[in-house]
């Protein structure tokens, strides 16, 4: 009697597995596959932009792949990126087409209180990339650029509207001709905010060289 049941209960479970696999095949060869991605590009994947690493990831590509389209698309749509120099820069930049600037160092965290600042804007910035990769033979970093601090600013609605980055590590390399360059990155300032789609683009760029804390 009890070899029955069992061989009865073998049965139905046999028979429920080969209903359920049944079923699972038929769910697989319809158009909604459950367990296999559709194949070919993606319509819709994360920007890289959605978060401030991603944002510097994406500036370090657009440097060693020399593309000026991933630079540009780190800057606002409206035009109001600035690229600032400290004033210790002064012998090495030709100051005379750069308008001085003393920053509000209260919307800053890692910004010193320097008398002032030489900066240009978003089209000098592009076109100085655009002739700094077409001139080049390759750029790489021997050592990647990280970032050693963060500070959000965050509204009483806990939406996140600015973030301040602040870059101390990095080793740039240009391959021009038969030479090699390479620059140590220095004290870099970020100050990043959120576009209209939401994702975040570099504001203000600040160079501090080796200016201390």
């Amino acid at each position: 009697m009890m070899r029955a049941i069992l061989f009865s209960n073998s049965r139905s479970l046999f028979s429920l597995l080969k209903r359920a696999a049944v079923v699972m095949i038929m769910l697989c060869i319809s158009c909604d596959q459950l367990f296999f991605p559709p194949t070919g590009v993606p319509s819709s994947a994360p920007r890289m932009r959605s978060t401030p690493q991603g944002l510097i990831d994406q500036l370090m590509r657009s440097y060693e792949e020399k593309r000026v389209d991933l630079f540009e698309d780190l800057l606002p749509r409206n035009g109001t990126f600035r690229f600032y120099v400290s004033s210790n820069f002064a012998s090495i930049y030709s100051t005379r087409s750069y308008i001085t600037y003393e920053p509000e160092i209260a919307k800053y965290n890692f910004v010193d209180g320097l008398t002032h600042y030489y900066y240009w804007g978003q089209a000098d910035e592009v076109s100085r990339h655009r002739n700094l990769f077409s001139q080049v033979e390759m750029i790489e970093f021997s050592e990647p650029i990280i970032h050693d601090d963060l500070v959000y600013t965050v509204t009483e609605d806990n939406d996140t509207t600015h973030v301040e980055v602040l870059m101390t590590t990095g080793v740039l390399r240009v391959h021009l001709a038969n030479q090699i360059f390479s620059t140590e990155i220095e004290r870099q300032v970020f100050f990043l905010e959120r576009d209209k789609e939401g994702l975040w683009v570099i504001r203000d760029w600040f160079d501090l060289g080796n200016a201390p804390n």
